[in-house]
């Protein structure tokens, strides 16, 4: 199986979700709690084995300051993940 992340957002550096172009800050996913490797969007990656009925993986999101002065206030961002049978 693969796995393929998307956003309708601005990506930086491939791995990196923006809430605006401008916040000064992104979204990154990880699948462990590192952060180390992020992954990067639009590009498939394997995804866990399947056991029974059940299909199961845990990623981490997290902050990443890009600017010494980020944009305060709420933001929005999402990301997808389409998993693919082969």
């Amino acid at each position: 199986m693969l796995a393929t992340f998307s956003t309708t957002n601005t990506i930086q550096e491939s791995a990196i979700i923006l809430p605006q172009p401008d916040s000064g800050f992104g979204i990154a996913i990880s699948p462990n709690a590192s952060m180390h490797p992020l992954i990067e969007m639009n590009a498939p990656i394997h995804f866990t084995l399947a056991t029974g009925a059940t299909l199961a993986s845990t990623y981490t999101a997290g902050l990443l300051w890009l600017s010494r002065t980020p944009k305060l206030g709420p933001f929005s961002a999402t990301a997808k993940i389409t998993v693919t049978f082969e």
